[in-house]
């Protein structure tokens, strides 16, 4: 099941009681799917990649670890679009989802400080950016950009002592695709 865009993120404000979804039950409502082996087949799951250029060493460990866990969880739906850099990353995000295409989409790239306050900049637009198209679209879009202090850092988030980040992006836009075809919400019940 495809989870598509909200089709009231672009129409004017509506009466609250008609957007909010009608909760059904009684009582306490918990939505975990936090276990992937216990979420059943992966494989339809349409996953789109961007990946950043800039800090190669990193970037290409990011997106090899995220390309071997698709792989291990049957997910063959791919898209990989590399871009120069993480500025680069919501403008792609947006035309992604603008497209309806694929169900998650994963930001990777790697941000490392220097001495001028560029690293300030770059990081907030890339976060913002990502967010917006995530609530503009109501599709996830998982942050896999490593905002690191120094290269040893970010070596150790690309299976080092920090394990694997590019690996958790997958593993993460898998579990909100999940919660996101749960019955609760509407989308997924076709309302």
């Amino acid at each position: 099941m495809s989870y598509k865009p909200n089709p009231y993120s672009h129409k004017p404000q509506q009466n609250k009681a008609q957007s909010k979804p009608q909760n059904k039950t009684k009582g306490l409502i918990e939505i975990n799917q936090g276990d992937l082996k216990q979420a059943g087949d992966l494989s339809s799951f349409k996953l789109a990649i961007i990946t950043s250029r800039f800090n190669t060493e990193i970037t290409g460990k990011l997106l090899s670890g995220a390309k071997e866990r698709c792989a291990e969880l049957g997910i063959k739906d791919l898209m990989i679009i590399h871009v120069p850099g993480a500025v680069e990353i919501p403008l792609i995000a947006q035309e992604i989802a603008v497209s309806q295409e694929y169900d998650a989409i994963i930001a990777l790239g790697a941000v490392i400080r220097g001495e001028t306050t560029h690293y300030d900049y770059v990081c907030d637009q890339v976060s913002q950016g990502c967010q917006k198209v995530m609530m503009d679209f109501a599709i996830p879009v998982i942050f896999g950009v490593l905002t690191t202090e120094n290269d040893d850092q970010a070596r150790e988030r690309v299976g080092g002592k920090h394990g694997h980040k590019g690996r958790d992006a997958v593993d993460a836009a898998c579990e909100m695709i999940c919660v996101l075809n749960h019955e609760f919400f509407p989308m997924a019940a076709g309302e």
